[in-house]
């Protein structure tokens, strides 16, 4: 994907060149639509939230350094519209862990794009937000603790509830595609 510097600028200055934001927005929107859905599983509010980051991006374009790639900036920008989304949903206390007995899998090496979204979609809140901002952005413990308003040792937790439910999540959730067969 290219980027148009001259765009961004002709998007932000003044009230905003409507032709240079709309190039903006259907060269990009796929791309925030897919990120957000990392962060909001429910497809009208990721849309919603989408749009919202469009709109953060056009006032904030000339926080842009064009020395700088564009995409991880812009990426950034999308993750942080969509943590404010959830900020208050992150405390949420999770329901507990279900314990369900492993089950032998012959396509377990196998998952596709949408099956790894719907293991995902099935953790609580504060959880995903915390496997994704570690996993998928790289991010550190102290890095989410600052982001999210919580401690270091709770995004650890977080993580590693995650990453438990995960493990439970997926024999039953292959369990289940087989039997769809």
């Amino acid at each position: 994907m290219s980027f148009d510097r001259n765009d961004l600028f002709l998007a932000h200055r003044g009230e905003g060149d409507a032709h240079a934001q709309r190039r903006i927005f259907d060269r990009w929107y796929a791309y925030a639509y897919t990120v957000m859905l990392h962060y909001v599983p429910r497809p009208v509010e990721a849309e919603e939230l989408t749009m919202d980051a469009f709109v953060r991006l056009f006032e904030k374009a000339d926080r842009y350094d064009p020395a700088r790639p564009f995409l991880p900036w812009f990426r950034r920008l999308v993750v942080n519209v969509a943590l404010e989304a959830l900020r208050g949903r992150l405390r949420e206390k999770p329901p507990a862990v279900l314990s369900i007995p492993p089950v032998d899998n012959e396509g377990e090496h196998n998952l596709e794009r949408e099956d790894i979204i719907s293991l995902l979609d099935q953790l609580p809140v504060s959880y995903r937000v915390v496997f994704n901002l570690f996993v998928l952005e790289e991010y550190t413990h102290r890095e989410i603790a600052e982001e999210l308003g919580i401690s270091v040792g709770t995004s650890k937790s977080n993580l590693f509830m995650a990453r438990k439910m995960l493990r439970t999540l997926y024999p039953q959730f292959h369990a289940i595609a087989n039997s769809n067969l």
